[in-house]
């Protein structure tokens, strides 16, 4: 018999005909192979959790090749010849796991699970095809194919660029700390005795199934192969001749090759004849002669490979790069793996509504398509004549694309609801050729994809363009005219609506001849409009702290699960192993219009179906026809489980159908018809607006809550109202609502993906009719959920265990992606009206907010009471009056998701608040401020916390820029603040276990594992309380029999209250080992818990959290900043930047919080941009309801650059160990968006002369919606700025000032600039040099020491741990003394004085200098480096000296007043007579005399800088005087008459720049200041940053940094030797200094990251230590100077000196000096009234000459802006307070993105 032959994992199997077609892949790997770690959730490729990959030869060259495949997409009989490879064959506990696996794990890019087997899997095809070679773009635009509700993708994108070539140093170290950090090791059981784990598991598990050289097809014949079913014939074929000769035969057939066509038009039924021709060799290749020639079966993946080659090849051929780049945005890659080109062009011919973009790009070149009608016997015809041709018994055989010559331009465009993985809204294909050498069309071609079924090319437009220049004015409007005439789109919900298309498709037009128009041609602030918006690779920061001393507590961990996530270990509810006489239950739904009445039931044809074996109604349920049981707390109202009588929502599930097979049950479901006795011919009341404007008002809308103000303002200037409509959102789980029951001795288990057990339980229980002790609810974990599988599981589940107690069987109930979209509510959606008087400020005087929240046929999860609460957000809303509703619509009962209500009512606040900054033209952060709660509230200070680490002013002015710049493109920043109110409920249990045999501990809880970490904070929480280390803790699964009475998971709370649980069961343990642990005096906790064993201690305990725990309801405050950048010409936006901080208190685990902050911001991005749900307003019926047409964030729609900040040192007193939850609040801060888009949008328009009114953008700010919100006019769409009649007036009047310009800005300047040069030279009559030689004023001298909190720690090796102490604040006067002119070679000699004063009331709070510091002794520590590094042999005796000297020193460190080590010194008693101290003393006072200040007795001192207080340098410095060329102004020349040092080696011992006292002027943004630094024995090159000011004197920003002196050939040479440098960011010191320290930025800013993360308690930051210079440029002077340098020494771990032997060897900061300049009032004003005069007569003459022109100019003005005063002038007062009453106003009746059009007919 005829057998189909492949391999999973290195493990042949075979199918036979009883495996129909529509057995796919996926379906055979999880039930007959039982590997249940490849997932399914869509079944149309558009989720990639079913990915695999595949090893397989591909004809006509039979080339092995390793690809990824959508698994669920194909049909097990096409797997002939293939090894696939699941992501158990990669990795796992057994083998070792693969390093994709163990890398996505440790950066924690798995959160629930589900969905990674997915993403492992491409990532595993990806490195193995490119055997290991990728770039890290290249890994970004690879998972197109794969969804990830949980994490935000940005851990996942990290993990896998990790791999690539070109992976980025902030990835490669954060790989070093995570492998430092992860719990969990990566080898197997099997490497216990042979580990090749390191040895490249890839080649490993390859070898397995390769050293055989496996492969069907390479040892066959390839003979025809033929499987006869019950009812249908498979044929395998490979030549072009047997398949002829297969359908000659067939009257009822369907050719297949990838089959992923079904991802878009689902296969109900296969055929009876099934002919499989992905391998005909005829098929397959390509071949270039004069046309570019491709075979029908070559898969696009492969059709890329040739277009990018070719056009690099071959110049004819060099617009296949435009096709490229077009073609990666087609699907994904494992769809374009086995997606041919003939099945792509053959799904256009079947449905010509199909947006196919190779239709749309074979047709724009002109490419011909080659039809064999016979074996022998060929047809070319064009495409567009292919789209009517008849098919029948024929075959594509090719596609010819002809050579193009250069003067043919093309540019082809499709614009998606999101980056990637989305099918067109429109695509466009523009190609002109052009007569030989010139602007002149010749052949115009025009193709659109989109429009409607039967439009391809804008046939009389094209006509139009013959013969014209396209890129005039003129022809443009006459071409957009003619297309705006032609263009006729048809209504095809849930598609966008036909204005945006048709304004979409002229606007691509415009943006394609942009695109091709030359240079000159074109404004360049036009030019921007030609591109589209790509992403090219993100990128993200994470910025937390963590304490080590409560580790494991607050460490930043990996989850636990990761690596059996990461493997497909991990069990979900629908992975338990196929069980013996299973069955699968489907619903029957009602589909038809609710308020329907049911009949009956037909069920004769779903009957008929082999395998079919029962069906159910609601008359079968033996209990309660109710699975929301009221006798559990926050339930309100019943829901059946089926319906028995009339219906509420189009969907709603009637029955059950149970089958043998998961598809056959769902088939049959379809086939059951339901009877009505009547049916409503009312339209559906879908949405509240729609319901508070209908007869049934009074009946389905209650009010819930009022809060009335308490306060009212008397200041109301302007009165402001508005409306908002927030829409729905669907969940989108990975996991489908799965259930799988087992009957058992006891009743049943139920397997149930479920939030709450109790609840699940309870219902089941209820519907069969059964004590609740006999149902079992059990929960691994979930993969996903976000609130919709809180109550809405229990229905699944009931109608599983129904079956399995009426059958006797096992069942699995798993609903499809379209059933769960369809039956399952959603996101309450909101509608608002508001109302607000506000004063001049923008402070509300009152606000009245009235709003409705839809609760779906239900009142189950209402949220419009919790809405109230969070309404006021951050603000004071004592003057708010709120009025909360909801109502009844003909939908599913709305659920709980995410973040619900506080999104809704955090949003109509912050929406508010912009309302009102815009109408009063203020800054809306400033608005918010004004009306921000003064009581215990840190917002104001974490919004300037924000702006500072985001940079946001600075970004705000390059935003302005940007969009000055560019018409068609839009930049917008803002900033929204949140204060989220999170509250407690209950109760939740905890039970621990401790095993005496090792000592190991389990958990279980009453919580769910869905991703949000609960489960390693939880064991975290354990190991901290008991002391252990976390990899003794195990969590066990949940169960209703272990945590009964438990409440949901959900609110963000759940890991808190089980930690807090936890925590009271760990204390009642060791409360029972207490007296044991006391007894044996510190055992090891092995030995405690085994004594504890014997004698009968109880080593279990439990406790439970309920609302009486001693803990409290807290705020949550967060802050964000959103930069995102919008094509005006499409409606398409990318997020540039987000900053984002948010307090989380003293996290449990700042890694999984991170990922919670991530993964809710981008979801909540999705909700208000991509995420759009449409119903039919006829029938209620939900129109987005796959992964087709509904469509959620993917890896390319984050944010480009994502920063995450903690805020520093928080904590939180209120809750579970000082943490605050992170699950929820930050989907709130994703509103943010909404109002960049709007600000972007608001920037287009005031370019378009639009005026400034509010722009209403419909919510989610879809990509329609932006477009349409823009308004564009075929007149915007041009060239160049046309100039009017005034405006050429203005022209000339500018060109009557042109020479007042030259005389002022030409001739004037070049007079200045002499007079500055002899200003600016060192000259004795100059008031320079007399500010050079004695500064007139202070220069602030500030000093920071760091103070140990852990020495005796750190004595014993751990790693320090300071605490900054300062600044302590010194006036630093500076002077030159001993001056001396030589005048022959322009130079001056002098010496240096400084004097110090100590400022107390300057100095940080409270700091006298008093204050006693604990720091590594310098003096000590110094020793011992300096014979270490020069006389090691020596370290004996120094050590016996040291004992002497410092009086047996218990440690290294020294407790000294602050004063006392920095000026006064501390005393160094060197009055011994021992020899080792008497000698070391010896060499000290030889070579440290310069450092020591030598008191009577043989007693030094010793401090940092009390020998250069007030004292004179004896050195003698030489710089230039600037007399001859004053770009030598003090330039230094010689120390001590030494013409440079001998210090160093090479170059570096040259003198280069000035003393730093003084610059040459007229310096440019192009120039490096240099300056020498005398202490550092080195020259600094700071560089110029950005244009700056100060006191209204222009200035440029300069920063400078110490150095890479390994990776920077310039300072090579000052290293010890070059291969033998210090870290980045250090320079050793001790051969300049004779001490060896180093010296760095304060904090190690912009170090070595391993430097930093060996000192715990630093916090290096750009605005506090950078070295920084605001030089004003004419004059050479710096007006402000920060020069910060901090010191450090070696903590030198040597066993020589017993002091030293345990010491961690780790750099050690001692204190750092911040030397500030500031120029006084003084000086500014000799610059600005003595330098600057000359500059000022310039100006005051230039203007006089030009003020003619500036006149005329203005005038023209006026004229061009009349209308627009006028207008203005005559504005009707708006400040007219009337109460808003929305349910009595007009409501508009058509409410839906969707029109009454029929749907698209299908053409056959």
């Amino acid at each position: 018999m005829t057998k189909v032959i492949f391999k999973i994992n290195g493990v042949q199997y075979e199918a036979d005909g009883k495996y129909s077609p529509d057995v796919s892949l996926n379906e055979y790997i999880r039930t007959v192979a039982d590997l249940r770690g490849t997932k399914a959730m869509c079944h149309e490729g558009g989720c990639g959790a079913c990915v695999v990959s595949v090893r397989a030869a591909s004809p006509p060259t039979n080339e092995v090749k390793t690809f990824a495949v959508n698994s669920c997409l194909v049909s097990v009989l096409s797997c002939h010849g293939w090894e696939v490879t699941t992501v158990e064959g990669i990795g796992n506990r057994t083998t070792g796991y693969h390093e994709v696996q163990s890398r996505l794990a440790k950066f924690n890019g798995t959160q629930c699970g589900y969905c990674t087997p997915g993403w492992v899997m491409n990532m595993y095809s990806l490195y193995t095809a490119k055997n290991k070679n990728l770039t890290a773009e290249e890994v970004e635009n690879s998972f197109a194919s794969n969804m990830c509700r949980c994490t935000g993708y940005r851990p996942i994108a990290d993990a896998f660029k990790s791999f690539a070539s070109d992976a980025d140093d902030y990835l490669k170290n954060k790989l070093i700390d995570l492998e430092d950090m992860a719990v969990f090791k990566c080898c197997g059981v099997k490497c216990k005795e042979n580990c090749k784990h390191n040895k490249k598991l890839t080649q490993k598990v390859n070898g397995k199934y390769h050293k055989e050289d496996w492969c069907v097809i390479e040892n066959s014949k390839n003979d025809i192969l033929i499987l006869k079913g019950a009812n249908y014939n498979w044929f395998k074929l490979f030549k072009l001749c047997d398949v002829f000769k297969t359908i000659a035969q067939c009257d009822d057939y369907k050719l297949i090759a990838g089959n992923t066509g079904q991802g878009v038009y689902h296969i109900t039924e296969y055929p009876k004849y099934v002919i499989d021709i992905f391998s005909v060799s005829e098929l397959k290749g390509h071949i270039l002669d004069v046309n570019l020639i491709l075979g029908a079966g070559m898969p696009l993946t492969e059709m890329m490979e040739v277009f990018q080659k070719l056009s690099t090849e071959n110049e004819n051929f060099a617009y296949l790069k435009e096709l490229y780049d077009h073609l990666d945005l087609v699907a994904h890659i494992p769809v374009r793996n086995i997606g041919t080109i003939g099945g792509n062009l053959y799904l256009k011919h079947l449905n010509n509504e199909f947006p196919s973009d190779l239709f749309l790009l074979f047709e724009t070149v002109g490419g011909m398509i080659t039809i064999a009608e016979e074996s022998n016997k060929f047809c070319k015809i064009t495409l567009s004549e292919f789209l009517k041709y008849d098919m029948k018994r024929k075959v594509i055989l090719n596609v010819m694309l002809p050579p193009l010559s250069s003067t043919s331009k093309i540019k082809t465009y499709k614009i998606m609801p999101r980056s990637q993985n989305a099918h067109a809204i429109l695509n466009a294909g523009v190609l002109f050729k052009f007569k030989q050498n010139l602007n002149v069309i010749e052949k115009a071609t025009i193709v659109y994809g989109g429009v409607s079924p039967d439009f391809v090319h804008a046939n009389k437009t094209e006509e139009v363009l013959v013969n014209q220049d396209p890129f005039t004015d003129e022809t443009l409007q006459i071409a957009l005219k003619s297309l705006q005439e032609e263009i006729d789109p048809v209504e095809a919900p849930p598609e966008p609506s036909t204005k945006y298309r048709k304004l979409l498709a002229l606007a691509l037009f415009y943006k394609a001849v942009l695109s091709l128009c030359p240079e000159g041609n074109i404004n360049a602030n036009y030019r921007s409009g030609g591109s589209a918006i790509k992403r090219h690779t993100s990128k993200g920061t994470q910025t937390y702290d963590t304490d080590e001393a409560i580790w494991p507590l607050n460490k930043p961990v990996p989850k636990l699960e990761a690596l059996v996530q990461c493997s497909g270990e991990a069990t979900f509810a629908n992975d338990l192993s196929s069980q013996t006489n299973e069955v699968y239950g489907a619903f029957v739904t009602a589909d038809v219009i609710p308020g329907s009445v049911l009949a009956g039931f037909d069920c004769t044809e779903a009957l008929k179906i082999p395998g079919v074996t029962a069906f159910y109604t609601a008359k079968d349920i033996p209990g309660k026809n109710n699975f929301t049981p009221t006798n559990i707390s926050i339930v309100r109202s019943e829901e059946e489980i089926l319906c028995d009588h009339e219906v509420k929502f189009y969907g709603q599930p009637v029955a059950i159908i149970v089958a043998n097979r998961e598809k056959i049950a769902n088939r049959a479901a379809k086939l059951v018809k339901v009877k009505y006795e009547s049916t409503p011919s009312k339209k559906p009341l879908l949405t509240v607006k729609s319901v508070l404007s209908s007869p049934e008002k009074s009946n389905r809308v209650s009010n819930d809550q009022v809060v009335e103000p308490t306060d009212v303002g008397h200041d109301t200037k302007k009165v402001i109202s508005d409306e908002l409509d927030f829409g729905t959102q669907y969940h989108y789980y990975m996991e489908p609502q799965t259930c799988v029951t087992v009957p058992t001795e006891n009743g049943l288990d139920v397997y149930s993906s479920t939030q709450w057990l109790d609840l699940t339980s309870v219902a089941v229980a209820q519907c069969l009719n059964v004590p609740v002790n006999s149902v079992n609810v059990i929960v691994r974990r979930v993969g996903g959920a976000y609130g919709g599988k809180i109550t809405r599981s229990a229905q699944i589940a009931c109608a599983s265990a129904l079956v399995s107690h009426l059958h006797g069987k096992p069942c699995r109930f798993i609903l499809s992606v379209e059933e769960n979209m369809r039956i399952i509510g959603k996101r309450a959606s909101t509608y608002c009206k508001f109302e607000a008087g506000v004063n001049d400020n923008g402070e509300i005087q009152y606000l009245n907010i009235t709003y409705y929240q839809d609760n779906g046929c239900s009142n189950n999860e209402t949220i419009s009471p919790m809405t109230v609460l969070h309404f006021p957000n951050c603000y004071n809303s004592k003057r708010w009056r709120i009025e909360a509703s909801s109502a009844i619509t003909d939908t599913p009962s709305a659920t709980w998701c995410r973040a619900p209500a506080s999104t809704e009512g955090i949003a109509v606040t912050e929406y508010v608040m912009e309302r009102i900054a815009h109408a009063l033209g203020k800054d809306p952060i400033a608005v918010r401020l004004a009306n921000m709660s003064k009581e215990d509230n840190p917002i104001p200070d974490l919004i300037e916390q924000l702006k500072k680490d985001s940079d946001f002013d600075t970004r705000l002015e390059d935003v302005k820029l940007f969009n000055t710049n560019n018409r068609w493109r839009k930049r917008a920043l803002k900033l929204m603040p949140m204060t989220y109110d999170l509250f407690y409920f209950g109760p939740f249990n905890c039970l621990i276990t401790i095993y005496h045999g090792d000592g190991t501990v389990a958990i279980t809880h009453g919580c769910t594992e869905m991703g949000q970490g609960i489960n390693t904070k939880t064991a975290q929480v354990c190991a901290y309380a008991l002391g252990i280390p976390l990899e003794k803790v195990s969590i066990m699964p949940s169960s209703s029999f272990t945590s009964p009475n438990c409440m949901p998971t959900g609110g963000s709370i759940g890991s808190e209250c089980i930690a807090y649980a936890c925590l009271k069961a760990c204390e009642i343990l060791m409360d029972r080992l207490k007296p044991i642990r006391e007894e044996l005096g510190n055992p090891s906790w092995e030995d405690l818990v085994q004594e504890a064993y014997k004698r009968q201690v109880y080593l279990h305990a439990s406790y439970m959290f309920t609302k009486d725990a001693p803990v409290q309801n807290y705020d949550i405050y967060g802050v964000i900043a959103l930069e995102v950048e919008v094509d005006i010409l499409t409606g398409n936006h990318d997020v540039l930047r987000v900053d984002l901080l948010e307090d989380t208190g003293r996290s449990l685990n700042p890694e999984i919080d991170v990922g919670q902050i991530e993964g809710a911001f981008i979801m909540g991005l999705g909700y208000w941009t991509s995420e759009k749900t449409v119903y039919d307003d006829k029938t209620g019926k939900l129109l987005t309801d796959r992964t087709w047409t509904y469509k959620p964030p993917g890896i390319k729609d984050i944010p480009a650059d994502f920063r995450i900040y903690f805020r520093r040192n928080s904590t939180n007193i209120h809750g579970v160990l000082q943490s605050k939850a992170s699950g929820e609040p930050a989907f709130c801060l994703a509103a943010v968006i909404t109002h960049a888009l709007r600000e972007a949008v608001r920037a287009a328009r005031l370019d378009a002369g639009c005026d400034d009114t509010w722009i209403e953008i419909g919510f989610p700010c879809t990509t329609e919606n932006i477009f349409l919100a823009v308004e564009h006019k075929l007149e915007h769409f041009k060239w160049k700025m046309q100039l009017q009649k005034h405006i050429k007036i203005a022209a000339g009047c500018t060109g009557a000032a042109i020479f007042g310009i030259l005389f002022g800005w030409v001739i004037f300047p070049v007079i200045l600039k002499s007079q500055l040069k002899k200003e600016m030279a060192l000259s004795k009559k100059t008031d320079i040099r007399q500010m050079w030689e004695k500064i007139p004023f202070a220069l602030d001298f500030k000093v920071y020491l760091f103070n140990y909190t852990n020495p005796e720690e750190v004595h014993k090796g751990a790693l320090p741990i300071v605490k900054e102490i300062g600044p302590y604040y010194f006036e630093e006067w500076k002077e030159k003394v001993e001056i001396q002119d030589q005048d022959d070679t322009d130079t001056i000699n002098y010496r240096k004085l400084d004097a110090f004063y100590f400022k107390k009331e300057l100095s940080g709070p409270g700091l006298t200098g008093e204050e006693v510091i604990t720091l590594p002794h310098p003096f000590l520590m110094g020793i011992v480096n300096i014979v270490n590094r020069d006389k090691p042999a020596m370290l004996n005796m120094v050590g016996k000296a040291i004992n002497g000297i410092f009086d047996n020193p218990p440690n290294v460190f020294v407790q000294v007043a602050a004063l006392d080590i920095l000026f006064r010194g501390i005393i160094i008693n060197c009055a011994r007579t021992e020899f080792a101290p008497k000698a070391v003393c010896t060499g000290m006072k030889k070579e440290a005399a310069e450092r020591l200040i030598f008191e009577p007795n043989n007693q030094y001192r010793f401090s940092f800088f009390g020998m250069r207080n007030a004292t004179v340098d004896k050195h003698v410095i030489t710089v230039k005087r600037g007399m001859k060329n004053v770009m030598d102004v003090g330039k230094v020349v010689a120390i001590d008459g030494k013409m440079e040092q001998e210090t160093w080696s090479g170059k570096c011992n040259e003198f280069e720049g000035t003393d730093g006292t003084v610059f040459p002027p007229f310096l440019t943004e192009f120039d490096r200041l240099e300056s020498f630094s005398g202490d550092l024995c080195r020259t600094f090159r700071p560089w110029y940053q950005r244009k700056s000011s100060y006191k209204g004197i222009k200035t440029n920003r300069y920063i400078a940094n110490i150095g890479d002196f390994a990776n920077d050939p310039e300072l090579q040479c000052l290293c010890d030797e070059p291969g033998n440098c210090p870290p980045k960011g250090l320079m050793d010191l001790t051969k300049c200094m004779g001490v060896a320290m180093y010296a760095s930025l304060p904090h190690f800013y912009d170090s070595d990251p391993e430097v930093l993360n060996n000192i715990k308690g630093l916090s290096p930051d750009v605005n506090e230590h950078e070295i920084a210079i605001d030089f004003e440029p004419i004059t050479g002077t710096p007006m402000v100077a920060k020069q910060r340098v901090q010191f450090s020494m070696l903590l030198f771990k040597t066993d020589k000196i017993e002091l030293c032997k345990d010491l961690p060897n780790v750099i050690a900061p001692l204190f750092w000096i911040e030397e500030g300049l500031s120029l006084n009032k003084t000086f500014v004003n000799m610059l600005k009234h003595q330098l600057f005069i000359p500059k000022r007569v310039v100006g005051v003459v230039r203007w006089l000459l030009v003020s003619g022109g500036i006149t005329g100019v203005l005038a023209c003005l006026l004229f061009h802006f009349k209308d627009h005063i006028i207008r203005f002038a005559v504005k009707p007062d708006s400040a007219n307070v009337t109460k808003i009453t929305p349910e009595n106003g007009d409501v508009e009746q058509k409410i839906f993105s969707t029109s009454a059009g029929k749907m698209l007919p299908k053409i056959e």
